[in-house]
């Protein structure tokens, strides 16, 4: 379980991780009131769709795998697997782990050591490991993110088991945290306390990059949008320097700065949020083109050089310049070389620009576009969902509070995982 940023990656990423939007979230609800209103606003044209077709699945640039579950019990002695790049393809290296640093992964391949970069290392599925880990994983199979956290942190705390197992068990614990938080807000602050941690007794793993995304996150969903804005820019920065921090992906780390800049807004730090945007549009388009050779890479880039692009329609929206920002949405909202990730973000912006000049029906209906078709961003639309509710119960439509209460449980229920589920929660309580 690795959540991405916004994602989102769970996220997510990166990371909510992300995040695409699987099929059983472009409900029936909001594709049967996208067309619905369609059909009552003849005045209105539907956007030409462009991009990916619904279903195609972008893989969020924050998601890292998740360590596969190991096959032997702790009383058998078993090496480690170690996948790695090389070649343009992914090979196993068996031996067992004796180092897992930002630079190198260190291993015994029977009596002789062997050392690569780190940033060629794929994943680790380990051998030898307690009992509890074992016992966590199956847990987390099942889905019981109590009993799960539980056995992590036992494992991350057993004196037998080696340095890099207790570290992986340390922040598979903060990862279950934050899937568990989904449907139980409470455990976000959780989250961000056991990925802390993490990092304190940690700070040269390779996974480093990864528990400061999660921490990130946590932060922003648990409310504290200023101190996961600290967080995503130490990423950013880390990984952006001159020269980047040794085992500091770039495309993640530019990842981490779009976060930092959506929770800068979040905190109300206008200014700060405005800079990142800039640079980040550009650095976006940098890479992006010495990465042709890179199809996913290519996608996620170009997603990511969208998003930043409008940006200034945010900022201008989150300084109640709403008729500035409605013209920036506008001129964004069907530009093809955005990308799909760009567009969503131009029409989402557009719909709150639209509530707030109060021209609810058209708002309505750029909300119900995204909330059905964005299959990019789970954050996104859990936004459309609470903007949806709110548009609706504004225009008072026939049955409003219980249109409004369906959208905003789904909001709640589906989307726990994204700052979208508070505001559905506060909602929900006043109805």
């Amino acid at each position: 379980v690795v959540p991405l940023p916004g994602t989102g990656m769970m996220f997510g990423s990166p990371m909510d991780a992300i995040q695409t939007l699987p099929r059983r979230h472009r409900t029936a609800v909001g594709v049967g009131l996208l067309f619905s209103l369609a059909a009552s606003l003849p005045a209105m044209t539907r956007a030409p769709r462009s991009g990916p077709p619904l279903g195609a699945h972008v893989v969020a640039a924050s998601s890292v795998p998740a360590p596969a579950l190991p096959s032997a019990t702790s009383q058998e002695e078993r090496p480690d697997q170690v996948f790695r790049r090389r070649r343009g393809d992914v090979v196993k290296v068996i031996g067992t782990v004796l180092e897992s640093s930002l630079e190198t992964v260190r291993l015994d391949r029977d009596g002789k050591e062997v050392s690569y970069p780190a940033s060629e290392v794929v994943r680790i599925v380990w051998g030898s490991v307690p009992d509890s880990y074992h016992e966590a994983r199956t847990f987390l199979s099942r889905g019981d993110y109590e009993n799960a956290v539980a056995r992590f942190r036992s494992a991350a705390s057993d004196s037998s088991a080696r340095d890099v197992v207790r570290a992986d068990a340390r922040l598979q614990a903060a990862e279950t945290l934050l899937a568990w938080a989904a449907s139980d807000p409470s455990r976000y602050n959780e989250a961000a306390a056991e990925a802390d941690r993490f990092l304190t007794d940690y700070p040269q793993d390779r996974n480093l990059p990864r528990a400061q995304w999660l921490r990130g996150r946590a932060l922003l969903l648990s409310g504290d949008a200023a101190a996961a804005a600290q967080t995503f820019r130490s990423l950013y920065e880390q990984g952006t320097g001159d020269p980047p921090t040794p085992g500091y992906d770039r495309l993640l780390s530019l990842e981490a700065g779009l976060a930092c800049a959506r929770a800068s807004l979040a905190a109300g730090q206008v200014d700060a949020a405005r800079e990142l945007y800039g640079v980040l549009e550009g650095a976006f388009r940098e890479l992006a083109q010495a990465s042709e050779d890179d199809p996913v890479a290519l996608a996620k880039l170009l997603e990511g050089q969208g998003e930043a692009a409008v940006g200034e329609g945010w900022c201008l929206l989150t300084e109640g310049k709403f008729d500035q920002a409605r013209r920036a949405f506008e001129r964004n909202v069907d530009r093809a070389e955005l990308g799909a990730g760009g567009r969503f973000s131009a029409r989402l912006g557009l719909a709150e620009a639209l509530f707030s000049k109060g021209e609810l029906r058209p708002a309505q209906f750029a909300f119900a576009q995204v909330s059905a078709l964005d299959y990019t961003s789970r954050d996104r639309v859990g936004e459309a969902l609470v903007g949806l509710a709110r548009t609706t119960l504004e225009l008072a439509d026939p049955e409003a509070k219980a249109s409004a209460r369906r959208w905003l449980e789904l909001a709640r229920d589906s989307f726990g995982d994204t700052p979208a589920a508070a505001k559905a929660i506060e909602m929900l309580a006043g109805l």
